[in-house]
């Protein structure tokens, strides 16, 4: 386990401070990112898995007004959490950064993966995912059910979630990369046009992220 925790750090340490006092720990391991990236990146990676699983279809609208506005919220929820936490009015736990860094992934999923489809398909469906109240209904309480789901079995799944958190990672890195790159070269923009070219994308997005972050994990020796 130690092994493999060491080469999750790795990629961890590109985007996170990676503090042990504020990371889940079990015996003298510890996971590869903090509690409130551990929430961010899981929750990222498991919302795009349960929007994928629930629409199954290459969408390119933004959520609703309502949605945006509520993903703006839960932003300032957790961006007061950190600043209430640094200055000492409030005592944040783990539990309590990870959940707000959870659902704070969740909602960044369902804004990310659009704007990214938008600028990378030349033909995409003019919808927004979860239209429906019911594909709403359950994705919200998917991302409640994983928080609690994380809480009680975080000690015994210690590399699962681990894992998980940096895949979410690597993806949402990868998808900055995407919106970056699409939408800043007129050549690239909308030029994916059928899903074999959205595969090699993919991987060869997948890849850059990767070997992004071990660059940032890298040079953060020497900044620190």
């Amino acid at each position: 386990m130690g092994t493999i925790l060491k080469i999750l750090s790795i990629f961890g340490g590109g985007l996170c401070h990676q503090k042990i006092e504020r990371t889940f720990s079990i015996d003298a391991f510890n996971m590869p990112v903090c509690s409130r990236c551990t929430g961010i990146y899981t929750g990222i990676f498991l919302s795009l898995l349960v929007i994928v699983l629930l629409e199954r279809k290459i969408k390119g609208e933004l959520p609703s007004l309502k949605i945006i506005l509520t993903a703006v919220g839960i932003f300032l929820l957790m961006g007061a959490e950190v600043v209430l936490s640094m200055l000492g009015l409030i005592e944040s736990g783990n539990i309590i950064r990870l959940a707000t860094g959870l659902l704070t992934g969740w909602f960044m999923a369902l804004l990310l993966f659009p704007l990214a489809n938008n600028v990378m398909f030349g033909k995409f469906i003019k919808e927004n995912y979860l239209s429906s109240r019911k594909k709403f209904l359950i994705w919200v309480l998917s991302g409640i059910a994983i928080i609690i789901i994380f809480i009680f079995t975080y000690k015994y799944t210690f590399i699962f979630w681990s894992i998980i958190s940096i895949l979410g990672l690597v993806i949402f890195t990868a998808l900055i990369l995407f919106i970056l790159f699409f939408s800043l070269n007129k050549r690239l923009l909308g030029s994916i046009d059928s899903m074999k070219k959205y595969i090699i994308v993919v991987v060869i997005g997948l890849f850059s992220s990767s070997v992004l972050l071990l660059l940032f994990s890298y040079l953060k020796r020497f900044l620190i």
